[in-house]
């Protein structure tokens, strides 16, 4: 039996559904390469066609096999620079240690944090440290039983002695379902994933907050025709209609074109178009 999904992962699945895919208002290039060492590069360049803003980011993945060490550097046009460094299943079965450590030369920010992660059967514990800022920490633990599954995730800032996030999580995972219901302060969101047949899938979200009283509400699918294409729609309470279609065009070379559809102002310019190229080397 596989361990558990982390606290932020645990409504993944349909996460991905109502957000991958999607590129509303933006043409989006991504460039995957990898060195003959191993080295992995990826790069991409963003244009935000309201605006005509183009936004790039470099991220560079190098791994160290004999020491389960991977070491990921990343950069982006905002001149923001990153450098993690994680170990996993080294020191123990399960165990994940890192360190990341970012700066921005332009407006002087930085950041540093020390991070752990264990996951066994039944459980997935995590524990943060953001020393630069608070500092912080932040823990997640996620425990598993017959499908069933609790989680809990919390945010401690030690300067300020005070608890600065505190959620709740429950939910049940079956074969061909996943239900995850999770309590962030005042606003309770529920989702449902379902796996109906290897090529159809679906999901439903919806959220309550009791402070205001709103509520929203989501629905999704996708359709694969076959390994190499495949339709998304979703619609949600506000009248928007979203759509895509993904297509392998050859090995290493995918592309996905996607819509968004204001229904309650069709005769504006409400709407957006969105292009994502892939390319693998």
């Amino acid at each position: 039996m596989a361990a558990p999904a982390k606290f932020a992962d645990i409504s993944k699945a349909a996460k991905d559904l109502f957000s991958k895919n999607y590129n509303f208002g933006d043409t989006k290039l991504e460039v995957k390469t990898a060195s003959t060492t191993g080295t992995e590069f990826t790069a991409t360049l963003n244009k935000v066609s309201k605006t005509g803003a183009i936004a790039g980011n470099l991220e560079t993945k190098w791994k160290y096999a004999p020491q389960n060490i991977t070491i990921t550097e990343k950069w982006n046009t905002q001149n923001q620079i990153s450098l993690e460094v994680t170990s996993e299943d080294k020191i123990a079965k399960g165990l994940k240690v890192g360190f990341e450590a970012g700066i921005s030369p332009s407006s002087g920010n930085k950041s540093a944090k020390v991070s752990t992660a264990i996951k066994q059967e039944r459980f997935h514990i995590t524990a943060d440290l953001d020393v630069l800022a608070g500092p912080v920490v932040n823990t997640s633990a996620v425990f598993t039983h017959k499908g069933f599954l609790v989680g809990y995730d919390a945010a401690y800032n030690v300067n300020a002695s005070a608890l600065t996030k505190s959620n709740l999580a429950a939910g049940y995972a079956a074969k061909d379902f996943t239900v995850v219901s999770v309590l962030d302060g005042a606003r309770v969101a529920t989702s449902l994933f379902h796996t109906v047949n290897p090529a159809v899938l679906a999901a439903v979200q919806f959220s309550w907050n009791r402070n205001t009283n709103e509520t929203t509400v989501e629905l999704g699918g996708q359709y694969s025709v076959d390994k190499n294409t495949f339709f998304k729609g979703k619609v949600d309470g506000r009248g928007n209609l979203g759509l895509s279609f993904t297509q392998s065009l050859r090995p290493g070379v995918k592309a996905t074109l996607s819509a968004q559809i204001d229904g309650n102002n069709l005769n504006t310019d409400a709407h957006k178009l969105g292009f994502h190229l892939l390319l693998e080397a």
